[in-house]
């Protein structure tokens, strides 16, 4: 696809895919650099967008993953840093201290295991509080498939931290 036949297609666009940032992100800056993006993810695969029907929609989703995967990024580094922070109440004995903290730990572990779905949403809803309606609206799932993958983590964990020799329960 050469530059003018680039233009002609997707420069159109541009002000209804800016409408579209600014309700994703409420914020201009944000919003213009999610666009720009878009338009330079469209840009770099140009030759294999020949076939594309509506421009419009195609720009729109290409900004939609861009701003999903910004998203994703943003919550592993939120939930990675507020784990970090994770402290142990005054009053517990350095023994108790040393039991929560390696517990913390092989919980963590057990949790990069996962599938990536179950460790989204278990991350999303255990750790950083969301809501199953939240969860959904993030992942694309129903609430009853959120339910059910949360679940299906927690079993796992169970199943896992039980087989690791622990005595404790999840």
């Amino acid at each position: 696809m050469t530059a003018s036949d680039f233009k002609c297609l997707f420069l159109p666009c541009h002000k209804q895919m800016y409408w579209v940032a600014m309700r994703l992100t409420a914020n201009t800056v944000e919003a213009e650099d999610l666009v720009q993006e878009a338009f330079m993810r469209l840009w770099l695969k140009r030759n294999e967008l020949h076939d594309v029907v509506s421009p419009l929609s195609f720009g729109i989703r290409t900004m939609r993953n861009i701003f999903l995967d910004r998203l994703r990024k943003r919550h592993i580094r939120e939930s990675d840093r507020d784990l970090a922070e994770v402290t142990i109440t005054e009053n517990a004995t350095a023994e108790s201290s040393l039991i929560a903290t390696e517990t913390l730990q092989s919980i963590l572990l057990l949790i990069e295991k996962l599938p990536e779905q179950q460790r989204r949403i278990i991350t999303m809803k255990d750790l950083e509080g969301m809501t199953y309606e939240q969860i959904a609206q993030q992942t694309g799932l129903s609430e009853a498939g959120v339910r059910t993958s949360l679940s299906r983590a927690r079993q796992a964990l169970r199943q896992q931290f039980k087989a690791n020799n622990h005595d404790e329960t999840i």
